[in-house]
């Protein structure tokens, strides 16, 4: 396994790719499965949530055409989110 997606509703719950698989639209291709899965269930929008600080992240789905819609603390930790959405199509 190089990489995984998990989604529920209309929000990509998780997205990892080995660092050594980086760069190599492997990421790029889960994150378009994870929108046709949430496309498939009806949903307008799709949403995630990642780490601030990661700036990598947030360039990585920048470019993709998510854009951020909050910026708000952890429920439990000491970072800062940011919610981003992208709508279908």
């Amino acid at each position: 396994m190089i990489g995984m997606v998990l989604t529920h509703e209309e929000w990509i719950s998780d997205l990892w790719v080995l660092r050594e698989h980086r760069s190599h639209g492997v990421g790029q291709q889960l994150l378009l499965q994870a929108e046709a899965e949430i496309a498939g269930r009806g949903h307008q929008t799709f949403r995630l949530r990642v780490v601030k600080s990661n700036v990598w992240a947030v360039s990585f789905y920048d470019r993709l055409g998510w854009r951020v819609e909050r910026e708000f603390p952890h429920e439990t930790l000491p970072v800062d989110m940011i919610e981003m959405a992208k709508p279908r199509g």
